[in-house]
């Protein structure tokens, strides 16, 4: 006798399952070593993956199932061939998103119109996707990005006119934090630099001369320790000490030093326990 039963299982929706097991395993600062860039990455690959996994089982079930017997498509010979109102729909919009078509194409009526859905959603979520991953980019390439907190690992924020260059003060800070030995030091805490503007090529090239394993605790950020939001997003309230460096070569010693105590003040007032 025949076992004409039929089984439907939603068994790939378990592949969310990497998304949570990623989260948990970024909790336990695994990734604090990873770049923000190569992070995002990393979620997208994985979003992606996810989402032809579950958008592929869905069509696969609906192809299983076969047409529901409460919906019906009546074809008309044309020229074309038998073609219908949801078969015409579907090749437009196969058409306008240029994704072709291959040996394989959807023979029933709903996993054809859950095709139709399945590729506008599929332009849409890379074109967002591809978005975020270029203004991230440039977020963290221009320093208008935000400090993110390391499981396990403390930060620094040093402020002042000294930031923004190679000055002497700056590298004896760093030399301080970091020594002079290469390897790797759990102790080591994040330096984290907030400058109204961008890092010049001196301190640019002083970084690059700088131990991989130093730079990737070294973070600059562009903005001014007198406005709140810039300080939230280096973290000030988490800092565990803040250092305002002068800028030595200024040529009017008077006015660096009235802008740092000003600098040391709005710290003071925003975070008084730093």
């Amino acid at each position: 006798e025949n076992d004409d039963s039929l089984w439907v299982s939603l068994s790939f929706l378990r592949v969310f399952r990497a998304l949570d097991a990623l989260n948990q395993i970024e909790s336990t600062g695994v990734l604090d070593m990873v770049s923000d860039f190569r992070r995002a990455l990393m979620f997208l690959v994985l979003r992606t993956m996810c989402m032809i996994v579950v958008l592929a089982g869905i069509v696969f079930t609906l192809e299983v199932l076969g047409e529901l017997p409460t919906i019906t498509e009546e074809a008309i010979s044309t020229g074309m061939g038998d073609i219908s109102f949801m078969s015409i729909l579907y090749f437009s919009i196969s058409t306008i998103s240029t994704v072709g078509y291959g040996d394989f194409s959807p023979s029933t009526l709903p996993s054809r119109m859950f095709v139709c859905l399945e590729i506008v959603v599929g332009v849409i979520f890379f074109s967002v996707e591809t978005t975020n991953i270029m203004e991230l980019k440039n977020l963290l390439n221009t320093g208008k990005g935000s400090y993110r907190l390391r499981a396990h690992r403390n930060h620094v924020l040093v402020i002042g006119g000294g930031v923004s260059n190679a000055g002497e003060v700056l590298t004896a800070l760093l030399k301080e934090l970091y020594g002079d030995q290469e390897h790797f030091d759990p102790g080591w805490p994040d330096a984290v630099m907030l400058c109204p503007s961008e890092a010049d090529r001196s301190l640019k090239s002083h970084l690059k001369t700088m131990h991989a394993e130093k730079r990737r605790h070294v973070w600059y950020f562009v903005g001014s320790p007198m406005v709140t939001t810039d300080l939230d997003r280096v973290c000030l309230q988490e800092a565990k000490m803040v250092y305002v460096i002068a800028d030595v070569s200024a040529r009017d010693k008077r006015q660096e030093d009235g802008f740092n105590l000003l600098r040391a003040l709005s710290v003071r007032k925003h975070s008084p326990h730093v």
